[in-house]
């Protein structure tokens, strides 16, 4: 996972889906095995990382999106 958040830092993010996509509006997933992070992207250019977690299952659990969400709306407050 470390150096997948390190080539998209250097590279922009990944073109792949395996590694890559898009859950829900702004909430994007970072996937490496069973890890998982959660992300969104600011002005096309900043990875804001929120969440990160240990998928078990096949889909992300709502309540994990949930999460990213509420990080998400609190981020955009503070930045006000």
């Amino acid at each position: 996972m470390i150096a997948l958040l390190k080539r998209s830092a250097d590279s922009g993010i990944p073109r792949n889906e395996e590694k890559f996509k898009k859950l829900v509006d702004d909430i994007w997933e970072f996937k490496s095995y069973q890890v998982r992070i959660l992300c969104t992207l600011e002005k096309n250019k900043i990875i804001l990382l929120m969440h990160g977690f240990i998928k078990k299952k096949n889909e992300t659990p709502k309540k994990e999106i949930e999460k990213a969400n509420r990080l998400l709306k609190e981020f955009r407050g503070r930045k006000k």
